[in-house]
């Protein structure tokens, strides 16, 4: 008999032991729960006042690059409320994304049209306004480029802008267009510049065309 009551005993003091230890965790784990969605929340705040911040701009030039778009004019930006991704869609009723709708072309159209909008509203370095687009005009049609070109030589005429494109005669229509608001413009042949900075040998292979 004593040595059941000591066993009882020490079970109790072991349940009560793990007792407490489960209620500890509780709060512990509620305590998880309450900053991780006050961090959710938070991120989903933020996401919700960058997209309302940039959206106006980016359905602006969106809508102005992508004059030959057959299904309106631009793109609307908006939050899935489910999984809080961020969603590109064809109408402001609409939950078909993008991607089922526009060419390889139009998406890259897309694309350029948010880093605008993302570099025309967060602009950091006020000092040092700054653009590099790799071959942004390769995936357009004629009158894409045209707006396209309309659209940097308005909205970012005191950026400093590094375009490049394998295309001779649109960059010269750039260098052009630039030209006409009395904006510095300068066409550089990198592959003569590549050739012409090593040895002699390469030299000789280089072009002998400029741009």
């Amino acid at each position: 008999g004593y040595l059941k009551a000591v066993f009882i005993t020490n079970n109790n003091k072991r349940l009560q032991f793990l007792i407490i230890r489960h209620g500890k965790l509780e709060i512990i784990l509620d305590n998880i729960k309450r900053i991780r969605d006050k961090i959710h929340s938070t991120i989903k705040a933020h996401e919700n006042e960058m997209i309302n911040k940039i959206k106006i701009p980016f359905y602006i030039y969106s809508g102005k690059i992508l004059q030959s778009y057959q299904q309106g004019l631009g793109i609307f930006v908006s939050i899935n409320p489910n999984n809080n991704n961020v969603n590109f869609i064809t109408g402001k009723k609409s939950t078909h994304n993008i991607v089922h709708h526009l060419s390889s072309g139009q998406l890259a159209v897309v694309s350029i049209a948010f880093c605008l909008s993302l570099n025309k509203v967060y602009n950091s370095t006020p000092n040092f306004k700054f653009l590099a687009i790799d071959d942004p005009i390769q995936t357009m049609d004629d009158l894409n480029i045209h707006t396209f070109i309309e659209l940097i030589r308005h909205e970012f005429s005191d950026y400093q802008i590094i375009m490049s494109t394998h295309d001779d005669f649109s960059s010269k229509y750039m260098k052009y267009k630039f030209d006409k608001f009395n904006i510095k413009t300068k066409i550089q042949n990198v592959q003569k510049l590549f050739f012409h900075n090593n040895s002699p040998d390469l030299q000789d292979m280089s072009p002998k065309t400029d741009i």
